[in-house]
């Protein structure tokens, strides 16, 4: 039979414990924070990109809407958009392990560019120097550690006569298979998927991924905006990451919201939701000189 005269005191004693093991989670959290803020605010992002035009292309400057995936992500149109002033493009990429190349494309099946596959080598032999590359690798988490360490050797290989190493911000939501990359030496672009304003969490889910960003040593921070009316990146996000460099993508085609972005420090790059507008010339630069 239970011993009924002793349940009182067991109670007593797990309920104890559990207090004290949730308030030494709070406060373990509570000082992570301050300590990443506070080493964060002090250190030297100074080899990241600080333009004052800080509105970038994405998937190239597309002029045939009715063929976009054609036209998306190619070199007439990355080129277009570096002639009409953009200081850099979003690429998308996969990494395919059987050909040892990377591809440009937005989709698997790969989207084809004049009936053929561009790599991500082609692309870069004709850019030369032409500004800097936001490349969106698709699938990353796909790739185990064997792959991350073949995508990583063939971009070495693909950058090694040339600047471009200096110029590519590799993207992943991986955090591991990323940090493959910025061992490498090139800028990582940490890629996070929080929820927007509407969601009760979203300062704690902030704060979770500035945490692994400042750990994983990585480059930049990269955050969809979310829609105009209920955004991800909103003065929440604004207020828990404005030491982080950002990388803010999807923006609405807002022009009193990209120009006040372009105003805030901390963000370095602008990617405009609309792939056929230019909007290259909203910038900063009154603010910086």
């Amino acid at each position: 039979m239970p011993n009924f005269t002793t349940e009182p005191s067991i109670f007593r004693t797990v309920r104890f414990w559990l207090i004290a093991v949730v308030v030494t989670i709070i406060a373990t959290y509570l000082l992570t924070v301050r300590y990443v803020d506070s080493q964060l605010a002090q250190r030297n992002d100074n080899n990241i990109i600080n333009d004052c035009h800080k509105v970038w292309s994405t998937r190239g400057l597309v002029t045939d809407v009715d063929n976009r995936l054609n036209d998306a992500n190619s070199i007439a149109s990355i080129q277009l958009a570096f002639a009409q002033g953009a200081k850099g493009v979003e690429v998308d990429v996969y990494f395919d392990l059987a050909m040892d190349r990377f591809i440009v494309s937005h989709d698997r099946p790969y989207n084809l560019k004049n009936g053929e596959l561009l790599t991500l080598e082609t692309l870069f032999n004709t850019l030369q120097h032409q500004g800097y590359i936001w490349l969106d690798f698709k699938k990353m988490t796909r790739l185990d550690e064997a792959g991350v360490q073949q995508a990583v050797a063939r971009l070495q290989a693909i950058t090694a006569d040339s600047d471009m190493a200096q110029r590519i911000y590799v993207e992943s939501e991986h955090p591991i298979n990323l940090a493959y990359f910025h061992r490498a030496g090139f800028q990582s672009l940490f890629d996070t998927q929080p929820l927007p304003k509407s969601f009760i969490g979203t300062e704690l889910i902030h704060n979770l991924y500035k945490i692994i960003f400042f750990f994983g040593e990585y480059s930049v921070m990269g955050i969809d905006y979310g829609e105009i009316d209920d955004p991800v990146y909103n003065d929440i996000s604004e207020r828990v990451l404005q030491n982080v460099p950002m990388f803010v993508y999807h923006v609405p085609d807002n022009q009193a919201l990209i120009t006040r972005l372009a105003q805030q420090d901390n963000v370095r790059v602008i990617l405009n939701a609309n792939e056929t507008i230019a909007g290259f010339g909203v910038s900063a630069c009154s603010e910086l000189q």
